[in-house]
Order: C-alpha cells, then structure tokens, then sequence
C-alpha cells in the first residue's frame, strides 16, 4: 500500500434512510471515497449506536415512515454533539423548508451523487479544522 493511503484517515457517516436502495447507493458512493458507514433504517436505532465525535456526517431522510423522524432524530443527534456536520434529504420540498428553517443543511432527493460527493468534501475540511484549530 503506498503511504498516502496509509496516512489517510477513514471518515465515518451514519445513513439513516428507510429505504433500503438508497442506503447500499450512499454506502457504495461513500465506501469508494474511503467512508466508513453505519447503516439505520430509523431514528431510534440511530439516536441507540450514536456517539459523539464518532461521526464525520450525517445524512438522514426525514421521512421515515413510523416513528422518529430525520428532523427530530437530527436535533437530538445535535443535542449530544454540536459540532456534527447532518444534512436532512428529502424530496418534498415542505421538509426541505422546514429543516431550513431551524438552520438545518438539505439535499433534494432524488441527489445526484456529485452533489453527495460535496457534502463528503464539506465534512472532510470541518472535521480537519476541528482538529487543527488556527
């Protein structure tokens, strides 16, 4: 392996989607980047396995038929670590609406992965900054 992989640091995301399609295409796209992800099909189970400073990103549906939904799971995600890069996606443009109104990052669904790949990059330099503060 040459040294620039073996000096890369993994990032990490959880994905939490119902869909189930859409969860293997994000950890696809991720895992060719060199993400570690988590997959969760509903907040509960996100909000049970989330730790603070574990995840680099956050991409959560907000839409996830019972339950929880991405908006609340996200707040509560972001009560326990307020330097956690989430972005909500949806395709209904009212949840994009809302999200935006409480100051929370979107994405329309359906994405097209150059745009996933911008956020990933977006994630990368906060979390670098994080940890090499000026």
């Amino acid at each position: 392996m040459n040294g620039y992989m073996e000096n890369r640091r993994t990032y990490k995301a959880l994905i939490l989607d119902d869909d189930l399609t859409v969860q293997a295409l994000l950890a696809r796209f991720l895992a060719s980047r060199h993400w570690e992800c988590v997959l969760v099909d509903n907040g509960r189970a996100a909000l049970g396995l989330f730790r603070p400073g574990e995840f680099d990103l956050v991409l959560a549906d907000v839409d996830l038929g019972s339950g929880l939904d991405g908006i609340t799971t996200v707040m509560h995600l972001l009560a326990f670590d307020r330097d956690l890069y989430a972005v909500l996606m949806s395709g209904d443009p009212r949840n994009l609406d809302e999200a935006e109104e409480i100051g929370l990052s979107t994405i329309d669904k359906p994405f097209d992965l150059c745009d996933i790949g911008v956020l990933l990059l977006r994630a990368e330099v906060r979390r670098r900054r994080m940890r090499n503060p000026l």
